[in-house]
């Protein structure tokens, strides 16, 4: 994999509808490089990407993945001055061979944007269709790095998610005012601001080994989005450490709890305050119990989320990949090349067509050459192809008969990549 620098706003909404075309081109030379996927994390950029590639007659058969992590409806937006911005993602569904989502409520979200008339009608059965599926494991360090703990006398719950409206923070303050002289609730949170007197806000940052310290020593984390979510990452915290979870039961954690009862040994969830009280008194007998067993809370293993976005992707890639049945024209003469020691994609071309330095047929070249037991080098940041052993004797019977020759190359192909300087 090759890291490529682009200057991308961070701005959450501006870096969905904002496209450097003209920076984006400066990172890539066809010539050299190619690309088989186009995976892309902002869907409502696709296009913009598609357009650009084309600008440089590429990527009429790249493969092309859209990740969902955020659905844009109503319910997600922060205000409702926000452009809407969900007929772009419909569009990347439109153009893309997959789309992966979290879970299926995320198909729902975008189901609600069609609640009233719109110029076009929504195809759920399509949109499935293309659905592959990316459930997010949480962090799987074991490291921890102890700090002082000693002035928090009580059991100690740990509110882990970001101090906003839309974390639940109005239900967790309404279901946990009355009890913080009985527990200890600390808020990770170092930004969180107008926190009531009795609630501990952690104002210097906790890094991960910090972080994963105080988990091991508080009794559950607590959880209380209940409005917009397609995933959660911070409800499996303390379950990495073999600890509790008590969440609001939000329609998301069948998903990500693996359809868990309401009620087990590290996941507990809750609907009204009278259920939270109960889940927190029974959390901190548990616990107790399990430290006079002497119980160390180590890591225990973690829920197979990323390794079933992994088979999932991968099972994907290899169901996406276009490949040409047919032996395009100039395919034996590269095959050829390969063979005899010239082995970058520019060199190759100039071997070949030294009058085209860009040619959309190169891309089918390439695709039947990696269908074929030719190997492309992926420790290189450009292109240059190697036979597979197997693939030896097949393709020196494909290129016995061709009448060709090495013509010397003025220009040594040199690995190096370029420090852009346009930002």
């Amino acid at each position: 994999m090759t890291w490529l620098k682009y200057d991308y706003p961070h701005n959450a909404v501006s870096n969905r509808s904002m496209f450097n075309a003209k920076s984006f081109l400066k990172v890539f030379d066809f010539t050299r490089m190619d690309i088989d996927f186009v995976f892309t994390h902002q869907p409502e950029l696709l296009y913009n990407v598609l357009v650009a590639l084309m600008d440089k007659r590429y990527g009429e058969i790249t493969s092309r993945f859209s990740f969902y992590h955020w659905v844009d409806c109503s319910a997600s937006r922060g205000s409702p001055a926000i452009p809407h911005s969900y007929m772009r993602q419909l569009e990347a569904v439109n153009l893309s061979d997959k789309i992966f989502l979290h879970a299926p409520v995320s198909v729902d979200y975008m189901e609600t944007n069609f609640k009233t008339e719109k110029s076009v009608s929504f195809n759920r059965e399509y949109v499935e269709s293309k659905t592959v599926y990316m459930p997010l494991g949480a962090s799987e360090k074991t490291k921890v790095r102890p700090w002082s703990l000693d002035k928090f006398d009580k059991p100690i719950f740990v509110f882990n998610h970001r101090w906003s409206q839309s974390t639940g923070i109005n239900r967790f303050l309404e279901y946990t005012k009355d009890l913080t002289d009985k527990y200890t609730f600390i808020i990770t949170d170092s930004n969180a601001e107008n926190v009531p007197t009795g609630y501990h806000v952690m104002t210097d940052f906790l890094d991960s080994e910090q972080y994963r310290y105080l988990l091991k020593n508080s009794v559950a984390t607590l959880c209380f989005v209940d409005g917009y979510a397609t995933w959660n990452l911070s409800v499996q915290d303390h379950l990495a450490v073999d600890g509790t979870c008590i969440a609001y039961d939000h329609p998301i954690h069948k998903h990500i709890f693996n359809n868990a009862p309401n009620m087990t040994w590290n996941v507990s969830l809750f609907k009204t305050k009278e259920e939270f009280h109960e889940r927190l008194t029974w959390a901190v007998k548990y616990r107790n119990e399990r430290v006079k067993d002497g119980d160390e809370f180590d890591a225990r293993p973690p829920l197979e989320h990323d390794e079933t976005f992994r088979w999932n992707l991968l099972n994907a890639m290899e169901n996406c990949i276009r490949t040409t049945k047919n032996t395009p024209k100039d395919a034996p003469a590269w095959t050829y090349f390969i063979q005899n020691g010239v082995q970058f994609k520019s060199d190759i071309a100039n071997q070949v067509q030294p009058n085209i330095k860009l040619n959309s047929v190169w891309q089918y070249i390439r695709r039947w050459l990696l269908a074929n037991g030719v190997k492309d080098d992926y420790l290189s940041p450009y292109t240059k192809y190697t036979i597979d052993d197997d693939a030896v004797d097949a393709l020196k019977e494909l290129t016995a008969d061709l009448n060709l020759s090495v013509k010397p190359q003025t220009n040594k192909q040199t690995i190096v990549v370029p420090k852009h300087e346009w930002f």
